[in-house]
């Protein structure tokens, strides 16, 4: 359940796509804004403006295509999973490490998403997490789309 409620420079934990592999990063920050607001060939596009933690200048984040945001509340909320499996080293001397994704890119989004929202939709459901806002499975609307 979203709260839809925040104060300005508020504590919140922003969770977004990575733009590498397709993975999720973790973004604490205090909230300056968020909302919908027109980009590109988007009428709709979901973003968030905040100060990130230990940094002075204000960020604007955004996704057009297939958004993926999360805004909850506070700081120190779960960790998302890396991108690496965890253990299998590859190769590893002096000038190099190489280590095996958790998922190949031919993967996509869904992977890490699908984990990670598992593991989010259970801090929601025993509340341990408030979510401010979701834009989770959010569709944005192209104007030049003859589907919308």
């Amino acid at each position: 359940m979203e709260t839809n409620q925040f104060e300005i420079n508020q504590k919140v934990t922003v969770y977004t796509t990575g733009e590498f592999m397709g993975n999720i990063i973790k973004t604490e920050m205090r909230l300056i804004n968020y909302g919908l607001e027109s980009y590109a060939q988007y009428d709709n596009v979901p973003f968030v403006v905040g100060t990130p933690k230990r940094k002075r200048s204000p960020r604007k984040f955004f996704e057009t295509i297939t958004p993926y945001i999360l805004i909850v509340d506070g700081w120190g909320n779960p960790e998302p999973d890396g991108i690496y499996d965890g253990g299998t080293v590859l190769q590893d001397n002096a000038s190099v490490k190489v280590e095996r994704a958790k998922y190949g890119t031919s993967d996509g989004f869904g992977c890490y998403g699908r984990d990670f929202d598992i593991l989010i939709n259970k801090c929601i459901e025993d509340g341990s997490v408030t979510v401010i806002k979701d834009y989770r499975n959010f569709k944005t609307v192209n104007r030049f789309s003859k589907n919308g």
